[in-house]
């Protein structure tokens, strides 16, 4: 039996309890869906020809595995990396098309590595995240080239909200190149 963290969703929010047996990633239990997927919003029926890969930044596994199990089971390929310099190295894959950066990493801060990230790959979105963020912090991202920013714990359709928006900002921005 995998053991994942339960997921809970109260008005719109996920929140991480802890860990509980469960079933293998991609199974939600009883079969229903995870907190982040809504039905007929898919990455597959979003006017995506491919599913877009989502690298998750994040010091804190359980956060990584709920994000990345969402988004998962939502159609959306995930990577994971769990500090600074991991998430700039796997940021630098081609195939990523859209990053979920938390501020507080250990390593390297989530604003220099969106710094190092906006020189490396400019035309890559970077969706900002953060238990711990201020409005200083968030207009600093955005100051940064951060597309969004957003507040932990998340509402299950702003997340979903944010990285539709960011993916199609960019790929519009780059057919207009």
């Amino acid at each position: 039996m995998f053991r994942r963290s339960a997921v809970k969703q109260t008005t719109g929010r996920l929140s991480i309890l802890g860990e509980v047996p469960g079933p293998a990633r991609g199974v939600a239990p009883g079969g229903h869906r995870t907190p982040l997927a809504r039905p007929g919003q898919t990455a597959t029926t979003l006017g995506m020809s491919e599913r877009a890969t989502v690298l998750i930044v994040d010091a804190h596994r359980a956060v990584r595995e709920e994000l990345s199990f969402a988004l998962d089971f939502d159609g959306w390929k995930t990577a994971e990396a769990a500090d600074g310099p991991a998430g700039l190295e796997r940021a630098q894959d081609p195939d990523v098309d859209v990053v979920l950066l938390d501020v507080k990493l250990p390593g390297m801060d989530g604003l220099e590595v969106l710094q190092k990230l906006k020189e490396l790959r400019p035309e890559l979105p970077v969706v900002m995240i953060s238990g711990h963020g201020d409005l200083d912090t968030a207009v600093l991202a955005v100051r940064r080239g951060a597309y969004d920013f957003l507040q932990k714990p998340f509402e299950s359709d702003r997340v979903l909200l944010s990285i539709r928006n960011a993916l199609r900002t960019s790929r519009l921005q780059s057919e207009n190149q």
